[in-house]
């Protein structure tokens, strides 16, 4: 029997995994009824971009085949951007007019990400106004990125209702409703932490760390000198909490501690510049089940810190985005008042999980009940329809997307390494993080040695180097630190 309730679809594609959950309303809460999880064959995506569309739509289908406790209905998918080709940002804008944000936001935006300006795309939503002040919400991707993704599911037969973000989604899952005060969601990825906190208006600050848990497995695996399975089961077996013995556990923890760090200060600067108190840290993420992370955490910072969990009960904590994806497909309207979320222009006629060839096998066959000359007549117009089609809705998502037309300096393609400003300090002195490329300007802020940020230019004749700084550009002198290349 098929329930009459309504039902959503969460899609979450890693590089290494893949995560389903279908949620089910019920009155004013929802139940999981279905979920699913498979480690996604090396090679296959990487760094958020498909390699092997062909093997990719076969886990898929696969996937949608074994759930447990039962197979996939055909509700609709929201489908989450890879994290590494997202970008999410908050800005303040001070004494100005909405007309007057919505005319500076496009430059804003353009000088924060490092994308270039002409594959550069972004939704936007006003999450908090008070006085003079307010806050916009930011989630940018890449043009080309977006449009393979929508060219993948268009073309293997999945329907996609909307497209979000990891941080967003990952909180819907966390809390049943709005915090009435501040917390902090820490999420250490596979290649990025992200650092996000949330009030009662939703997303408030966030910044990306680009240390994570692909980097403490390097850091174990070196510092061993063992292979890099090895390396990963010694992290999960034995996490921060291993004893002195073990002759990896000084360089790991000089990682958590800069991880920490960033933590603290970041949860600082919003305390500072938004006259607020964090409530409570709250860690996910593969690495968040580190044996003694949590703990260690909780006293470096001096917050209430704790694991995610669910708002589904029993439900694993790798399951998180793809519940909180899920959700947003149910109660849509709620969350768009708070969260910006994209939309493919292009759907895909078949169901869920059945590639577009079974659909096209079926016309075929009555097709053959009218003849062969019809069959062949049909094809042929109908071929051509779906090539013209296909232009339009190619050409729609470009007047949807906001093209933004000023130029940013330095800026790097996702396609290509990323450079970043390591921070390197031999006394141990924090470095000051400058509004322009001057001594004299005012400090936006201070970062710790082994902080890395995206570089975004370079004044050689000062010495300074410009760098990312949560949802800032600063300047930092050339001499306190060294560039580093992360392939992105």
């Amino acid at each position: 029997m098929f329930s009459s309730h309504k039902r959503s679809i969460g899609l979450d594609i890693a590089d290494h995994t893949i995560e389903v959950a279908e949620l089910e309303e019920q009155g004013k809460s929802v139940r999981l009824v279905s979920k699913a999880r498979v480690a996604l064959p090396s090679g296959v995506v990487e760094h958020g971009q498909i390699k092997q569309p062909e093997r990719l739509a076969e886990v898929l289908r696969g996937l949608f085949s074994s759930t447990e406790p039962r197979v996939f209905s055909k509700a609709p998918i929201t489908f989450g951007l890879p994290e590494s080709q997202v970008y999410t940002h908050t800005f303040r804008f001070s004494d100005l007019s909405q007309k007057q944000i919505d005319e500076a936001l496009p430059k804003t935006v353009a000088s924060a990400i490092p994308i270039p300006t002409d594959k550069l795309v972004f939704r936007s939503l006003v999450t908090y106004t008070k006085g003079k002040q307010t806050d916009v919400v930011i989630v940018a991707t890449h043009r080309d990125m977006f449009h393979e993704w929508e060219e993948f599911f268009v073309s293997h037969g999945f329907s996609i209702a909307a497209v979000d973000s990891e941080i967003l989604a990952s909180f819907r899952d966390l809390f049943v409703a709005p915090v009435s005060q501040p917390v902090c969601v820490v999420d250490i990825g596979a290649m990025t932490t992200f650092v996000s906190i949330f009030d009662a208006h939703g997303l408030r600050y966030t910044r990306t760390i680009f240390l994570a848990g692909e980097d403490f497995t390097q850091t174990i695996a070196a510092s061993a000198q063992i292979d890099h399975d090895q390396a990963e089961q010694e992290k999960i077996t034995f996490g921060i909490s291993a004893s002195d013995e073990k002759p990896w556990r000084s360089a790991l923890v000089a990682q958590i501690d800069s991880v920490v760090s960033a933590l603290h200060s970041t949860i600082s600067f919003f305390e500072k510049t938004r006259s607020e108190k964090v409530n409570e840290v709250i860690v996910i993420g593969g690495s968040a089940q580190m044996p003694g992370l949590i703990e260690y955490v909780k006293e470096k910072i001096g917050y209430s810190a704790r694991m995610g969990q669910s708002i589904c009960s029993d439900t694993p904590l790798e399951y998180i985005e793809a519940v909180g994806l899920a959700r947003f497909g149910l109660e849509g309207d709620r969350w768009k008042r708070r969260d910006p979320i994209f939309t493919f222009s292009k759907k895909a006629d078949s169901a869920v999980g059945v590639a577009p060839r079974l659909s096209r096998k079926n016309v075929m066959i009555a097709a053959v009940a009218l003849g062969v000359c019809v069959m062949g007549l049909l094809a042929y117009f109908g071929y051509a329809q779906y090539q013209v089609s296909k232009r339009l809705q190619l050409a729609a998502i470009v007047t949807t997307t906001i093209d933004i037309a000023e130029s940013i300096p330095g800026a790097v393609p996702t396609s290509t390494p990323q450079v970043f400003f390591r921070i390197v300090s031999s006394d141990g002195q924090r470095a000051p993080i400058y509004e322009q490329p001057t001594s004299t300007a005012p400090v936006i802020t201070e970062a710790e040695a082994g902080e890395r940020f995206l570089i975004l230019g370079t004044d050689s004749e000062r010495g300074f180097t410009q760098i990312e700084v949560d949802t800032l550009t600063g300047w930092v002198e050339s001499t306190l630190g060294e560039e580093v290349v992360q392939e992105e």
